[in-house]
C-alpha cells in the first residue's frame, strides 16, 4: 500500500462513523445523479437472482468472468457480457463492438 492508502485507512479507523456518514451520504448522491444507471444495474441484479437473465462468457474473449454492459440504460436487460478488462477497453475506446 502507498502513503496515501495508509492515511486513508487510517483516517476511515479512527473517524469511524463520520465515514461511515460521508460513504452513505456519497451513495445517495451517485444514486440521485446516476438514477436510470442504478435501475438497470439493480433489475440486472433482480433478474439474475430470479434465472430469467443468464450471466454468458466474455463475447470477446470468452473469459467466465463477465459483466454486465449496457449500451442503452433505457433497456436495462439487453446487455452485452464482457470480462472487466474488455470493458475498461470498451469504455476506454481501445475496443469497439457492434450492438445488434
Amino acid at each position: 500500500m502507498d502513503s496515501r492508502a495508509i492515511q486513508i485507512k487510517k483516517w476511515r479507523t479512527e473517524n469511524a462513523e463520520k465515514a461511515r456518514r460521508q460513504g452513505v451520504n456519497d451513495s445517495k448522491r451517485y444514486r440521485e445523479a446516476n438514477g436510470l444507471k442504478c435501475r438497470a444495474r439493480y433489475l440486472v441484479r433482480k433478474a439474475l437472482r430470479a434465472g430469467s437473465l443468464v450471466k454468458k462468457p466474455c463475447m470477446v474473449c470468452g473469459s467466465p468472468g463477465a459483466e454486465a454492459h449496457h449500451e442503452d440504460y433505457g433497456r436495462p436487460l439487453d446487455v452485452q457480457w464482457l470480462c472487466r478488462e474488455c470493458h475498461v477497453d470498451l469504455h476506454a475506446g481501445r475496443l469497439s463492438i457492434l450492438f445488434v
